[in-house]
């Protein structure tokens, strides 16, 4: 897995971190504190059968900022193992996608729950989650 240093990018790491370590029979590793080209040395020599899983790269630790879409096209292009998606966003630069979060309607059904539940006395209605499977075809 891999993200930038700021608190969202720390955030989200955490998130997949969380879920990702309750599987005994995955092996996972992060990389949180790498600037861009450290990340692009690392990825280009993981073996081929590795799942790269960037999830999302917003600042380094030098603290310059980045799209996240910009650095991950970076690494898809680097590497030889498979970069896949979380977000639709970052499809389009030969990253492969899967279960994806589509942001835009993911927003819109937030807003929706927002002005149904405005005390928000129910939040785990109001999660984000709305996705769909999607493949990115560098062809």
């Amino acid at each position: 897995m891999i993200s930038g240093t700021c608190p969202v990018d720390l955030k989200y790491l955490a998130q997949f971190r969380e879920r990702l370590r309750g599987d005994p029979a995955l092996e996972v590793e992060e990389i949180g504190n790498a600037s861009v080209p450290e990340l692009i040395a690392i990825v280009s020599h993981l073996p081929r059968e590795t799942i790269v899983l960037p999830i999302q790269y917003v600042r380094d630790r030098a603290g310059n900022s980045y799209l996240s879409r910009d650095v991950f096209s970076r690494i898809a292009a680097a590497s030889i193992a498979s970069v896949y998606a979380i977000s639709d966003t970052y499809l389009g630069e030969g990253i492969f996608g899967g279960y994806v979060v589509h942001l835009a309607k993911t927003g819109k059904s937030q807003g929706r729950c927002s002005r149904t539940d405005p005390s928000r006395k129910d939040p785990g209605r109001c999660r984000p989650g709305v996705v769909r499977a999607v493949r990115d075809d560098p062809t």
